[in-house]
């Protein structure tokens, strides 16, 4: 993903997020976590394509978790599999 080279991508379980945290050239946090790819799953790891723009997901089968709108549950929308997240540079740039 341009712009990410000094990024850290930090998984959730309970909320299902993947979040980036900028990294300063000292390697220290250099701003607040930014949210990304939320869905109502345990995200258990990450991977990243060698080109950088495709990410990839692993999720858990079960346990607690939020969904969407914020409420409990234990049914996560995609048990046990591997979502794929895509950066789209639609605007040429």
């Amino acid at each position: 993903m341009p712009g990410w080279a000094d990024s850290l991508l930090i998984t959730t379980l309970k909320h299902g997020t993947v979040y980036r945290l900028k990294l300063s050239d000292k390697q220290l946090p250099a701003g607040d976590l930014i949210p990304y790819w939320t869905t109502a799953n345990r995200y258990r790891d990450i991977a990243i394509h060698p080109g950088g723009r495709a990410f990839y997901v692993a999720t858990d089968r079960r346990g607690l978790l939020r969904d969407l709108a914020g409420r409990p549950t234990r049914t996560p929308d995609n048990p046990g599999a591997i979502l794929e997240f895509r950066y789209d540079d639609s605007s040429g740039e």
